[in-house]
């Protein structure tokens, strides 16, 4: 995944942690990433953050956890 970001992975894990506001755990915010890349939703780090973040936004109004959001 990190590679695919161009990132070493402590830092693409620090990120999207940052932006989950610590409610996922490491092991399901690399597994819905990957799963994100794989479906070919996006590549991008920013784009990856920003889609989190409204995961974790739109989760929270419908009564989701963000990881089930995300």
């Amino acid at each position: 995944m990190s590679k695919q970001f161009g990132k070493d992975a402590d830092s693409v894990i620090a990120k999207l942690k940052e932006v989950s506001a610590g409610t996922i755990n490491n092991a399901d915010l690399v597994q819905s990433a990957n799963k994100a890349m794989a479906l070919n939703v996006t590549q991008d780090l920013d784009k990856m953050s920003k889609l989190l973040e409204i995961a974790r936004l739109r989760g929270k109004a419908m009564g989701l956890d963000t990881t089930q959001a995300f």
